[in-house]
């Protein structure tokens, strides 16, 4: 009988073990496609990289009215740090009790932006960092196979 508490104890050791490890790479893989999103988005006034905004179970509405115009492409500005850390938490407190994260951007010409209508970027916004997502995905299945 004790050998069977102790078996069940360890099974739901194990199980929130594994409950927290996957959530980790959840995060991970959240906060990488909102910070790829936010890095991949064009500045001139820094507007449509400061609307970037990750919520959960319901999308965010509105938009800010601070601006990200002292980055440059492809560089972590002290906002574009405030923006993942701030995400980083919201993850940390609702993740768990998640059935959806939405990342949104609320500037009327972000569609624009993401089709590659700058010179900064072609290539657009949401679909190069989704595919890097699934590359990150797919690294940490290698990693967990083995």
């Amino acid at each position: 009988m004790a050998s069977a508490k102790k078996f069940n104890v360890g099974l739901k050791k194990f199980a929130g073990d594994a409950t927290k490890q996957g959530q980790r790479y959840t995060k991970a893989i959240i906060i990488g496609l909102y910070r790829d999103c936010i890095l991949r988005t064009p500045v001139d006034t820094g507007r449509a990289r400061s609307n970037w905004m990750l919520s959960i179970n319901s999308p965010a509405r509105g938009e800010s009215k601070v601006t990200d115009s002292d980055a440059k492409k492809g560089q972590h500005s002290g906002r574009t740090k405030a923006m993942t850390s701030t995400a980083d938490l919201k993850l940390k407190q609702g993740l768990e009790n998640a059935n959806t994260v939405f990342i949104t951007n609320s500037v009327p010409y972000i569609a624009r932006l993401d089709e590659g209508h700058s010179s900064q970027n072609t290539q657009g916004i949401i679909k190069p960092a989704i595919e890097r997502a699934k590359i990150r995905a797919q690294a940490l299945e290698n990693l967990l196979e083995g």
